[in-house]
């Protein structure tokens, strides 16, 4: 989703939403899982996840972002 927000060259508002809807549906998947750690081993793991989640996100943005999304903006009307 964040890919296809890229490529037509959305504002960021989507690509945040994307992140936002990602996070929510990795925490309820590891719920779990995550409850039966102990709490500094939940907090390493979460952030560890929440960064990795977020990295993918940006980068499927950017490189929609280059495989078309920017070129709409810079083209003559």
């Amino acid at each position: 989703m964040a890919l296809i927000a890229g490529w037509a060259g959305l504002a960021l508002t989507f690509p945040a939403l994307v992140l936002l809807c990602a996070l929510a549906s990795w925490g309820w998947t590891r719920r779990r899982p995550l409850a039966a750690l102990p709490l500094n081993q939940r907090l390493i793991q979460g952030a560890i996840s929440v960064t990795m989640i977020a990295v993918v996100v940006a980068l499927a943005y950017w490189i929609g972002l280059g495989l078309g999304g920017h070129a709409r903006e810079l083209s003559p009307d």
